[in-house]
């Protein structure tokens, strides 16, 4: 049986296989060191083409949306880890069944859990950055994340 690959093992793996850093330009390992910086990730995609074109003549991946990724241990092409049994059930006995985004109840059906601050952003899968919260409220919150100041906790 092969050993199990962890995310970090997966992460080298792909930041390998892509052309090095180290060998862009020094003005665009600038621009993309900025981007890594920044608190949220820059667009996935860049227009490649004449300078205000209306109609770009193709998006490329962002180098830099994927270096923002990786700086925070996310593989951006994987798939996240899912929340186990036990995580629902403690993160649902703390919350009850109360939305924490509406402060509505919430039917045992159309229950989702929230990250607190979202996966897509380097939030993580852990107790302290879940909540309950009703699909709806879910969908709506999207990838939103309010609480900058929470950025240590979750």
């Amino acid at each position: 049986m092969a050993p199990r690959r962890t995310r970090e093992s997966v992460i080298e793996e792909r930041r390998a296989s892509v052309f090095p850093l180290e060998r862009f330009p020094p003005d665009k390992q600038a621009e993309i060191a900025a981007q890594v910086a920044a608190p949220q990730p820059p667009d996935r995609y860049f227009p490649v083409g004449p300078p205000d074109s209306p109609r770009p003549l193709a998006w490329l991946p962002s180098r830099g949306w994927y270096e923002w990724h990786w700086a925070r241990g996310i593989d951006p092409d994987g798939r996240r880890d899912s929340i186990s049994k036990s995580l629902r059930a403690a993160v649902i006995e703390r919350d009850g069944y109360i939305c924490q985004l509406c402060s509505g109840p919430v039917d045992p059906g159309d229950i989702h859990l929230d990250h607190i601050k979202p996966w897509s952003k380097g939030g993580r899968t852990i107790m302290s950055n879940l909540q309950v919260a009703h699909s709806s409220c879910n969908i709506r919150k999207g990838a939103k994340y309010v609480a900058e100041d929470q950025d240590d906790q979750a």
